[in-house]
């Protein structure tokens, strides 16, 4: 008498192979597209995708789905659709002009600009595409990149020179918390400090050794070599009721962490 053979349950892995097949599928042929967007980055935790928190490519990825350009079979898989970007930018950070480069459908009656404008209606307003460009197969975002430049506002009263017997206000202690701190806002960076911070900058420019910018790489590494192509902070502004010194940044590219410190 034969046994009755136990019925297999499927695996987790089958189940979602058979959720795959399940999931719709888009006819149009794929072709590889470079996404030229800016965003304020003030609501998001950084641009790089990340569970559980707001990111401009979470918001354009979604955007992308639900404009069709996306399938529901590739959709929350960034290797499915080769998915690169020319650079990250931390949380609160905005870019003024970013690149993603990917794998988008094509349909025939819907032109690059047609593509941008079905895209801005349904993106979130803190993000704005400026252009779709059809690409190469071998177009990568982050290789085929030879610069980033990066904008930084500091309150030139930061910069202010304390002497050695500098006291701390009265009412003031080393503990103070940010919302309580009062910056001498009166505070005007003169022509001999701003030349001095001039040529701080200049020292960075050209090829050098960036190892002590981050932890992940040492000193003997190659990849610890970084080249500045211009690095100055020419421009003075006056921002929201005191005076600020603006850096400007120019590199090849930049370690993990570098450009932040």
């Amino acid at each position: 008498v034969e046994t009755p053979k136990e019925e297999e349950k499927p695996t987790e892995e089958a189940n979602e192979q058979k959720d795959v097949i399940k999931k719709e599928k888009i006819k149009a042929p794929k072709r590889k597209y470079a996404i030229i967007h800016g965003y304020n980055g003030h609501d998001f935790c950084g641009n790089q995708k990340n569970k559980n928190v707001r990111t401009v490519e979470g918001e354009l990825e979604t955007s992308l789905y639900k404009a069709r350009f996306i399938s529901e079979c590739n959709y929350g898989n960034f290797a499915k659709i080769g998915w690169m970007r020319a650079s990250r930018t931390d949380k609160g950070v905005s870019a003024v002009m970013n690149v993603v480069s990917c794998k988008l459908h094509k349909y025939p009656e819907i032109s690059e600009k047609d593509m941008k404008q079905k895209l801005n209606d349904i993106l979130p307003k803190d993000i704005h595409i400026f252009r779709f460009i059809e690409m190469s197969e071998h177009f990568d975002s982050k290789e085929n990149n030879n610069h980033r430049e990066y904008h930084y506002i500091l309150p030139t009263f930061m910069l202010e020179p304390k002497t050695a017997d500098y006291k701390i206000p009265y009412n003031q202690t080393k503990e103070t918390p940010m919302e309580e701190y009062k910056a001498n806002y009166e505070f005007k960076l003169s022509p001999e400090l701003h030349d001095k911070v001039k040529a701080i900058c200049k020292a960075f420019v050209g090829t050098k050794k960036y190892h002590n910018y981050t932890k992940k790489v040492g000193f003997s590494e190659a990849q610890s070599v970084r080249h500045i192509y211009e690095m100055n902070c020419d421009d003075i502004i006056n921002y929201d009721g005191f005076e600020a010194i603006k850096f400007k940044i120019v590199g090849q590219s930049f370690l993990y962490n570098q450009i932040r410190k």
